[in-house]
């Protein structure tokens, strides 16, 4: 990635798509509970997995349950293979915090939470790939790759916090500038920026097409006969 690169917005999910995903995981692992379906459970896992923590495909692959510290205040993951080989820790939310926590206690009651157990099992290994993993993303999430759910993540860190180390942190970038994408406006504030600029036009127009009009409640400019005395 380099600093040209722009992050358009077909690069991120807007605030519709993203309800709708998050809605479709629900559905998923409610039916998969009913029809005790452990892919369906699990895909809801990578839905939120991949939406709520900005893990690359290939970390999230790697991750072991050992490595995700929810429990005794705790909320963050150990990420031990992120690009470059390097190791960061990533904070998260109470709402992955909780997901952690239930998911681990389904692979515990599925047989799954073994010693040195990772987070995502496939039916034949003991991980799921990441190109297994981004294929059963795009079967729910067509319209996006799996990467744009950390674009995504990345664009609305930077929108609730406006602070690119934090971001930077969290994705593990080894330089700002490429984090500084996120730091680009939204469609919301672009918007409201664009409707300044209108309203300040407008008013200008207006003021341009009555320049002699007298502003309203000043006093009258008084007449030449204005303190002499009637004779």
């Amino acid at each position: 990635m380099n600093q040209s690169w722009t992050l358009t917005p077909e690069r991120y999910l807007s605030e519709p798509e993203l309800a709708a995903l998050l809605k479709k995981a629900e559905d998923l692992r409610t039916l998969g509970l009913a029809r005790n379906q452990k892919q369906e459970v699990r895909d809801w896992a990578i839905i939120r997995f991949s939406l709520l923590s900005g893990l690359r495909a290939n970390e999230l692959a790697m991750l072991k349950v050992a490595d995700c510290f929810v429990g005794y205040g705790r909320a963050e993951i150990l990420v031990r293979c992120g690009k470059g080989g390097k190791t960061r820790v990533v904070k998260i939310g109470e709402d992955l915090k909780k997901d952690i926590s239930w998911f681990t206690g389904w692979k515990k009651e599925n047989g799954e939470l073994t010693e040195g157990a990772y987070l995502l099992r496939s039916q034949r290994s003991e991980h799921m790939s990441p190109s297994a993993i981004w294929r059963r993303w795009k079967l729910h999430c067509p319209q996006h790759r799996l990467h744009d759910a950390r674009h995504t993540y990345g664009t609305m860190l930077y929108s609730a916090s406006k602070d690119l180390r934090l971001v930077q942190a969290q994705l593990g970038h080894s330089r700002p500038t490429v984090t500084a994408v996120y730091a680009q406006v939204t469609d919301e504030q672009a918007r409201a920026g664009v409707a300044a600029l209108e309203k300040t036009v407008n008013r200008l127009a207006i003021k341009e097409k009555n320049p002699c009009e007298l502003p309203r409640n000043l006093p009258r400019k008084p007449s030449k006969t204005a303190g002499k005395v009637a004779t």
